[in-house]
């Protein structure tokens, strides 16, 4: 590692038609760590190999990289599943079919002889999409009485990442009657006999892999009681 850069140039001409190479001096600045690009704090991936966990820093002399991880040191010499790319501290996961077990709160630091740079903490967790067998996936019949208020649950799954839910409904159109909770339920606060000639059908969306899950579709039986 040089204190100083030298560069040769070209100097003018003198008077007897001489060409001199000049020696230009610039001396370079020794810099501690900045930390310019980490992977987010909430860092929900998805369960493919490998699990990119970014940390990329200036300085100079250029820094060494170390990880912790919960807060203890992570040796990743020592982790055949773990690599760390060459002048970066990127880490590498190959989980190979145990994401889970690569879970937990990462901290990368930089360091070279004038100081040290900390990333923020990472919390990286894996999506999870549990899937419906095809038996789960027979639809449920619901009866109701027309005129009573009804909820049809969605249950969408826990995550992570919290999905965001909606209802399909084949021939629905928008009703002030009917609402979604928060949770994913449908709220109808008056049930009619129209409200029986569509399937309602929930779907969870996991906007981090761009993926959904389909719940088993709910067909709703309206019934009417005669007035005595």
């Amino acid at each position: 590692i040089l204190d100083s850069l030298f560069i040769l140039i070209r100097c003018p001409f003198n008077s007897f038609n001489i060409i001199f190479l000049c020696v230009l001096y610039i001396p370079t600045v020794r810099q501690p760590p900045m930390i310019f690009k980490e992977s987010p704090q909430d860092y929900i991936v998805d369960p493919v190999d490998p699990i990119i966990v970014e940390c990329e820093a200036t300085g100079n002399p250029p820094p060494v990289f170390t990880w912790t991880r919960n807060g203890v040191y992570l040796n990743v010499a020592r982790d055949p599943q773990v690599s760390m790319r060459w002048r970066s501290g990127t880490l590498e996961i190959f989980f190979w079919g145990r994401p889970n077990d690569y879970e937990g709160v990462y901290q990368c630091t930089a360091t070279n002889e004038f100081g040290s740079a900390l990333s923020s903490y990472i919390n990286l967790r894996v999506s999870s999409k549990p899937l419906h067998s095809m038996q789960l996936l027979i639809h449920s019949n619901i009866s109701v009485v027309v005129g009573l208020p009804l909820i049809l649950p969605c249950n969408p799954p826990v995550g992570p990442p919290k999905p965001g839910t909606y209802w399909l409904n084949s021939s629905k159109s928008p009703d002030r009657r009917v609402s979604k909770a928060e949770n994913g339920d449908l709220y109808f606060s008056s049930i009619v006999a129209e409200d029986a000639l569509t399937n309602y059908v929930c779907v969870a969306r996991f906007p981090f892999t761009n993926t959904i899950q389909q719940k088993p579709p709910l067909i709703l039986q309206v019934l009417t009681v005669n007035a005595s």
